[in-house]
């Protein structure tokens, strides 16, 4: 059985990033990033989907290249304490450029929080 595949797929991407943070002690570092991403649209749709009914439908309304900014801080309980292993990250994300292709909802921020928790076997 021959699955329908309609030639669709996904655009290109490239992606890039540059890092950078220093350590303002044994439990805390600041950090910032540029990330780059260009996304191509997508090529190829059902038959069912009809462009004329929703704009989402069209699949050359896909893509696009946006740059962001990103600063950072990193907590982290020292060797010694009984929490030991634990870091808390926080990143705060804000788009300085954006082109995006077609009818799509544009980034304001992002804001990323995260527990990591290191044990040794």
């Amino acid at each position: 059985m021959k699955l329908f595949t309609f030639d669709y797929r996904h655009g290109n991407t490239i992606t890039a990033t540059a890092w950078g943070a220093r350590r303002i002690n044994d439990w805390i570092s600041i950090g910032s990033r540029l990330l780059f991403s260009h996304e191509g649209h997508i090529t190829g749709s059902p038959p069912d989907l009809n462009p004329k009914m929703s704009p989402s439908h069209r699949p050359d309304f896909r893509g696009g290249t946006r740059l962001d900014i990103a600063i950072s801080s990193n907590l982290l309980v020292p060797t010694g304490n009984p929490l030991a292993g634990q870091r808390l990250a926080v990143e705060f994300i804000r788009p300085i450029y954006q082109n995006l292709t077609g009818t799509q909802l544009k980034t304001t921020w992002r804001f990323t929080l995260g527990w990591q928790y290191a044990f040794h076997l």
